[in-house]
């Protein structure tokens, strides 16, 4: 067994400190991916874009668990869960690429961190063993007080095409908590991440793929 999978078999435990400040700085680097798409859109269509991240990630994750020995073929189970977790993770992303093509970088950043009330909501059903406590409930009470504030308030800018991105951008954060669900509820969780990750990208290729031969997409510059 490896070390990751020891790692996902012990008992799901609060983030300590640091744990909390690496995820700040994930989602902070995840912001800067909004932007680097929205700056590439001119001469690289939205689904294009797409293949070739989760082209490029895949063999960087593969050179990865060469490296570290990480078993990936096994008969553990986690073919079905892995098929859906790799379904939805293609649709976030055809949701969060089609949506930047009429919304901001940074609404669609935004918009996108809907997905814990997502979680959240599905977690009641789905996993009793993680129902956030009273004060959970109020930072995301919070947060989604302060989405509806960013919604509502009239803006001379926003008119119905960067509305049209704004939805899309909270489809993709749906399909992300319900991606969260599917790993935290199956047998996904007993896995090494990295074999999770393998599975999202193998199965979002032919899913973005396919959109980008559906909308007729070239590359008109390389950048």
């Amino acid at each position: 067994m490896t070390t990751s999978e020891q790692l996902l078999r012990s008992r799901a435990r609060p983030l300590d400190t640091g744990a909390a400040s690496l995820i700040v700085l994930m989602c902070l680097l995840w912001g800067l991916n909004q932007v680097a798409i929205k700056f590439s859109l001119p001469d690289v269509p939205p689904f294009t874009q797409a293949v070739i991240r989760s082209g490029g990630g895949l063999l960087i994750v593969l050179g990865w668990v060469r490296l570290r020995g990480i078993v990936l073929i096994a008969r553990d189970g986690t073919l079905w869960p892995g098929i859906a977790a790799g379904l939805l993770f293609g649709l976030e992303f055809l949701f969060i690429y089609a949506g930047l093509r009429f919304t901001t970088a940074s609404r669609a950043s935004l918009f996108l961190y809907t997905a814990p009330f997502f979680v959240a909501l599905g977690g009641r059903w789905l996993l009793p063993g993680e129902r956030l406590g009273a004060n959970q409930w109020l930072g995301l009470a919070l947060c989604f007080a302060g989405l509806a504030l960013a919604v509502g308030i009239p803006q001379a800018n926003v008119g119905a095409r960067m509305l049209l991105g704004d939805a899309l951008l909270i489809g993709a954060g749906a399909a992300w908590g319900a991606t969260t669900l599917v790993i935290k509820a199956t047998r996904l969780n007993r896995i090494a991440p990295e074999k999770t990750l393998v599975y999202q990208l193998v199965v979002s290729i032919p899913v973005l793929a396919a959109a980008a031969a559906l909308f007729g997409e070239r590359v008109t510059a390389m950048p």
